[in-house]
């Protein structure tokens, strides 16, 4: 189940869900960029730094997952 949902400058689309997959999307196509399961427990909430290029991803595990990701890949 998806928990979070965070859109960003129309380029990405970012999700969290309840296996602990954060996952990047493209929102045009609709289509999965790129996947990361480093929680181990329901992702409930997402954090973007787009100057910085970061993504902040945390849930119910207490873990914090920090994804560095490229502005000027499209």
């Amino acid at each position: 189940m998806v928990w979070t949902l965070e859109l960003v400058s129309d380029e990405y689309l970012f999700s969290g869900d309840s296996a602990g997959h954060l996952k990047v999307w493209d929102p045009v196509h609709g289509t999965l960029v790129k996947s990361f399961n480093a929680l181990q427990a329901d992702i409930q909430t997402i954090a973007v730094n787009l100057k910085h290029g970061i993504v902040y991803a945390t849930g119910v595990d207490s873990r914090i997952l920090s994804v560095q990701f490229d502005t000027n890949s499209k």
